[in-house]
């Protein structure tokens, strides 16, 4: 959990989905449907931030911020900054909208075509970055 005031200064410079949540029945369901969606994608790819409305330092800045009802999801890319998640907050969505997201960000020179497993092993033996991997088979 974070507050409000750390979510915002850390701006846009990683991929992170972030919650900002009560205890509503609303609120709950998204939770678990990003807490799903979360095992899925998994922590290289995004950084999963929740904000809770119970903590005194995120209600007046929550309601500041014209948050009159929750929940609100937001997903952050370094490629495309701050969006607000626009479609509902389902696993399945959720899922679909980060691969969506990582996949258009890559670039023509980052692509590495592979034939078999030994070549895609040995690609990945050659890879000095830590950045997340995403394969696509044909």
């Amino acid at each position: 959990q974070d507050t409000m005031a750390e979510v915002v200064a850390a701006g846009s410079v990683s991929n992170r989905l972030v919650i900002f949540h009560d205890a509503s029945p609303a609120s709950k369901e998204a939770l678990q449907a990003l807490e799903a969606a979360a095992e899925i994608i998994g922590s290289r790819a995004m950084e999963y931030i929740g904000v809770d409305q119970a903590n005194p330092e995120n209600a007046d800045a929550m309601y500041s911020a014209g948050f009159t009802s929750l929940p609100h999801l937001f997903i952050t890319t370094t490629t495309a900054g701050i969006e607000q998640f626009p479609l509902a907050i389902t696993t399945e969505n959720i899922v679909s909208l980060v691969k969506e997201k990582i996949a258009s960000a890559l670039e023509e020179d980052e692509i590495m075509p592979f034939v078999d497993e030994t070549e895609f092993f040995d690609l990945l033996d050659d890879e000095e970055d830590a950045r997340p991997i995403l394969v696509k088979f044909f």
